[in-house]
């Protein structure tokens, strides 16, 4: 039996995990939110703090010091710092486009839907609006899980010994 270290394992769940935010996020492009009958939310919260207190304790005993930028470049294939890049971008877009959409959250008061906040109720919606608002606030959450899952995803799979430093003579 190949034994997995325990950093490639946590990779590999990384990756599941962004597969599920991507499942989700483009699913939310249909106006339907996914986390209805489920608490999504509170399994991808806890997945993202695994993934990436073992990143952090990887690359602390990858350098034994604060790590640079230039550290991770050499560790990682061109490919992946791209992959990063972009990811980290569309989240940005995704956040940025979401967050001008929403004047407050969906909720369920008293068996009416609701626009609220800060306790405060702005309209009243109907099903389809509260549906379609609660779609857009998953879309938000979705798609910083795409950054957070991928990010540790790719360093923990694609990462590549550094050369040796080369000393300067």
């Amino acid at each position: 039996m190949i034994a997995v270290p325990l950093s490639r394992r946590v990779g590999y769940l990384a990756a599941a995990g962004f597969v599920l935010a991507l499942l989700a996020h483009v699913s939310t492009f249909t106006g339907t939110a996914v986390d209805a009958g489920f608490p999504l939310v509170l399994v991808f919260q806890f997945g993202m703090i695994l993934v990436w207190a073992v990143l952090m304790i990887f690359m602390l005993a990858k350098f034994a010091r604060r790590v640079q930028f230039d550290d991770l470049i050499r560790c990682l294939p061109p490919w992946a710092g791209v992959a990063c890049i972009l990811v980290f971008a569309y989240t940005m877009i995704d956040l940025i486009v979401c967050m001008s959409q929403m004047e407050g959250n969906a909720y369920v008061v008293a068996g009416q839907y609701v626009l609220s906040s800060h306790g405060h109720v702005l309209a009243h919606l109907t099903e389809h609006e509260y549906h379609a608002h609660r779609a857009l606030e998953l879309r938000a959450l979705s798609g910083v899980w795409l950054a957070v899952y991928a990010i540790p995803a790719v360093c923990l799979l694609s990462w590549r010994e550094p050369p040796p430093a080369r000393v300067n003579q």
